[in-house]
């Protein structure tokens, strides 16, 4: 029993944070499980309030009928049940809520102790265009510093198993940026776009006084990634680009450039498109963390936000832009891709690794979109890790190098 209910308290605690931006009430559909009774000698404890205590925000209602019929659950509600183990097994949940209140509370105590998020230092930094930065910090400040810069709409969350992989080794950094803030008064505050996500990442490395470090950018975030890398050449020891969304094209069922120029700084059709949005369209996206990934489309408001932010790279000189970064790119690059990637055509980082002038490729050929954060396979790890070493301290040598050159040609 005890092992059942921390497993189930755990992917809890993982959507938590879903629920909660969720328009109210969320319903999970249990059934009549809320009123099961405890054996014997047990006290009682309902499915409900099992949850409540480790979710305030969180509302739940079994499947109610209306005129014999049974209601259908939104598309968030299937993901959040999906990820629970609901939908599979609708007693589940049951079995979970007949225990004691004490073993209850001990139990979401053990999981509220194993919360990856204790893990990490959390900071608040403010960037040149007025951006509030949730950012996350692991490992010894004395170690060189990880930038891990996370795609629009991706909560630092997803970071935590390749945080804990790469924080004995670097400091871990990560951030999120304001299209991720539970309003929208932040985000309209600011100026969106390549550049102004690229002044994000100064900014955390002026917060924390990192002159150096490696830069390591994933899908639509390689772009502030490389014009960073180009602006401040002296700041970066080296660069990974992850699976790299470059172009306007999508190989994704859901086109999301499609989407936010259709959507894009528009409320009111933010708002009419969450209302439609059923679960096959979210399923097309073939999600790989559900709860973590489906954090656009959890309310109208940061899908506003996110389709704003991805209209405001995804401009008509994109192409123009990368071919810039290409020849002007003076940094070790190593350049990853999924082979399996449906979300991102591959041929975009190939193209990109090419291109560099100093880059490698690494290729996983049964990587998808998101699998460096799902499931980091070790050799890939290390490879990553062996790049970064071999370019530890590569700036300062170059600008050493470059003095003694000038100082011996005057």
């Amino acid at each position: 029993m005890s092992g059942d209910l921390d497993a189930f308290l755990s992917r809890f605690q993982a959507c938590r944070r879903l629920i909660n931006i969720a328009p109210a009430p969320v319903r999970i559909t249990v059934g009549t499980a809320d009123t099961a009774q405890s054996g014997a000698g047990g006290d009682a404890i309902g499915t409900r309030s099992l949850l409540l205590s480790a979710c305030d925000a969180f509302e739940i209602a079994p499947v109610v009928q209306c005129d014999g019929v049974l209601t259908e659950p939104t598309a968030l509600e299937r993901i959040v049940a999906h990820h629970l183990g609901l939908d599979q097994d609708p007693t589940r949940i049951a079995v979970c809520g007949r225990c004691s209140r004490g073993d209850a509370r001990a139990a979401i105590e053990r999981v509220a102790a194993a919360d990856p998020r204790r893990q990490f230092r959390i900071h608040t930094v403010s960037s040149s265009r007025g951006a509030q930065l949730t950012v996350c910090e692991r490992g010894s400040a004395e170690l060189p510093a990880w930038v891990l810069v996370l795609p629009y709409g991706v909560p630092v969350e997803i970071s935590f198993t390749l945080a804990r992989e790469v924080s004995s080794t670097y400091r871990f950094i990560t951030f999120e940026g304001p299209d991720l803030q539970p309003t929208t008064e932040n985000f309209d505050r600011c100026t969106h776009g390549i550049d102004q996500s690229a002044g994000d990442i100064l900014a955390v490395l002026d917060h924390f006084s990192v002159e150096r470090a490696h830069i390591v950018g994933l899908c639509a975030a390689a772009l502030p990634t490389l014009q960073f890398a180009v602006e401040h050449s002296e700041r970066v020891s080296s660069l990974i680009l992850g699976n790299g969304a470059y172009s306007t094209k999508s190989a994704s069922p859901l086109d999301f450039i499609s989407l936010a120029e259709r959507v894009g700084g528009q409320r009111a059709k933010a708002k009419v498109f969450y209302k439609f949005m059923s679960a096959q369209d979210l399923t097309a996206i073939e999600p790989e963390f559900p709860h973590l990934t489906m954090m656009p489309f959890a309310n109208p408001a940061l899908l506003y936000m996110y389709t704003t932010a991805f209209k405001c790279c995804y401009t008509p000189d994109l192409d123009a832009r990368f071919e810039l970064w290409m020849q002007r790119m003076a940094r070790p690059a190593l350049v990853v891709l999924g082979d399996c990637d449906k979300t991102v055509p591959p041929e975009g980082s190939r193209r990109a690794a090419s291109q560099l002038r100093q880059s490698r490729l690494l290729v996983d050929p049964e990587g998808t979109h998101l699998s460096l954060l799902r499931e980091p396979k070790r050799w890939m790890l290390d490879a990553m890790l062996q790049f970064c070493k071999e370019h530890d301290g590569d700036g300062e040598r170059q600008l050493v190098a470059a003095a003694a050159t000038s100082a011996a040609a005057t």
